[in-house]
């Protein structure tokens, strides 16, 4: 079963953009109550630096493309 489905509306129903937005919170809230230990594996997603500066350069790569008038970007 998909993590977020027991949080959604029935089966039909269509998400959305700002679905995003709950799914990032849930993510957010279920880290920090999570107290990791040798028995319980890591959380199922821990960005740390290099994840937020890969993210980056996928976004300003976007913004260039479109400034560019669609032109294809290399990272």
């Amino acid at each position: 079963m998909h993590p977020y489905l027991e949080a959604r509306w029935p089966q039909g129903h269509v998400l959305g953009w700002e679905n995003a937005f709950s799914n990032q919170a849930r993510d957010l809230l279920l880290a920090v109550a999570a107290t990791p230990s040798a028995d319980e594996p890591a959380p199922r997603f821990s960005p740390d630096f290099a994840d937020g500066l890969a993210l980056q350069r996928v976004l300003e790569a976007i913004i260039a493309s479109d400034a560019a008038d669609g032109a294809t970007v290399t990272l």
